[in-house]
């Protein structure tokens, strides 16, 4: 992963040829599964649907928060 950065402008991240979305001290996860030619059957917006439904459910309630 390659990063530049020249005063106050937002870091340019790249994997692969890819641009990496940034931020603040966030990356986006699609991103970095695209940039990585990653199985599509296997993409993060459905990890929120399928294995992580129940770790997600877990949280909120820890948190008290809606999930």
């Amino acid at each position: 992963m390659h990063s530049k950065n020249s005063g106050n402008v937002p870091a340019v991240l790249t994997y692969e040829g890819e641009i990496i979305t940034a931020k603040s001290d966030m990356l986006s996860l699609t991103d970095m599964w695209r940039a990585a030619k990653s199985d599509p059957s296997k993409r993060p917006a459905d990890w929120s649907r399928k294995e992580g439904a129940e770790f997600i459910a877990h949280a909120a309630d820890f948190l008290n928060m809606p999930v």
